[in-house]
């Protein structure tokens, strides 16, 4: 359990400031999997498209069949990058399914991905490769120095198709016009 100062921000998405000063994660939207007294854990939701295929994941573990609809792969983060994680909406359950909220789900297993090759699969669905991951209280420190915002996530934006303006409207989600953005950061 979080100290009672600590926010918990699992289900949550966080937004980069203009000047995270880390340009792998410029303008990226991470949505929070796990928060906890051993850290965190997201999957970058609006990253560029993976040079890896589904056709090649499919051929990689010996799946004959594709999906009717096309699958896009993305970076979650750099943390494991060889590793799958699907966000999905709450359509789909499997007992490895873990409910994140009640419209967002996450399942990382060989299961999932035959279920969507047969379109058995759910309905929304963002797959990422890799995760971003904190250490007990970086976030929390991170926050506080200004790096991200954050906001209850909302499963429109996080199944998005539009990938390069989720940042832009997860940003609008808290009130906050980004062309007012100062890039010299201030503290409260």
């Amino acid at each position: 359990m979080l100290n009672k100062n600590i926010l918990n921000l699992k289900g949550n998405l966080l937004m980069a400031m203009p000047d995270i000063g880390d340009q792998r994660f410029t303008e990226s939207v991470i949505f929070i999997c796990e928060h906890n007294k051993h850290g965190a854990m997201g999957l970058v939701i609006n990253s560029t498209k993976s040079e890896l295929k589904f056709e090649n994941i499919l051929d990689e573990l010996n799946i004959h069949k594709e999906p009717q609809k096309k699958i896009d792969i993305q970076s979650g983060g750099p943390v494991e990058s060889a590793r799958g994680f699907i966000l999905h909406s709450n359509d789909y359950k499997i007992d490895s399914t873990i409910i994140i909220t009640e419209h967002i789900y996450l399942t990382a297993s060989v299961d999932i991905i035959k279920d969507i090759a047969n379109d058995k699969g759910p309905q929304n669905i963002r797959f990422t490769l890799g995760y971003t991951g904190w250490e007990p209280g970086q976030l929390e420190r991170e926050i506080q120095e200004n790096t991200w915002l954050h906001t209850s996530a909302d499963h429109t934006l996080v199944f998005s198709s539009n990938t390069d303006q989720i940042w832009k409207n997860s940003v609008k989600t808290i009130g906050i016009n980004i062309s007012h953005f100062n890039h010299t950061p201030g503290h409260a």
